[in-house]
């Protein structure tokens, strides 16, 4: 039986000392590149792969990840934000 990974877990709950002060106010996932947060590239690799749903841990900054996606849809994909 070949049974296809449909949901990804996301690891977005680093502080991003490195990049700081680009930081101090967001996470380091939700920086943009290219007019887009970093997140969403990586996202859209894994929908082309056939991954319908998304978890991401957070702790820093979390609440930003919910302005980011108030409606927890990316790419057409369910969005689940865990806080830890």
């Amino acid at each position: 039986m070949n049974k296809q990974i449909t949901t990804a877990f996301i690891f977005g709950a680093g502080l991003g000392t490195r990049l700081r002060p680009l930081t101090e106010n967001v996470p380091k996932p939700l920086l943009e590149i290219g007019g887009y947060p970093i997140i969403t590239y990586a996202m859209e690799h894994l929908r082309a792969v056939g991954i319908k749903r998304f978890i991401v841990n957070t702790h820093h900054c979390a609440e930003k990840y919910a302005e980011a996606f108030p409606d927890c849809w990316i790419a057409r994909a369910a969005l689940k934000i865990s806080k830890t």
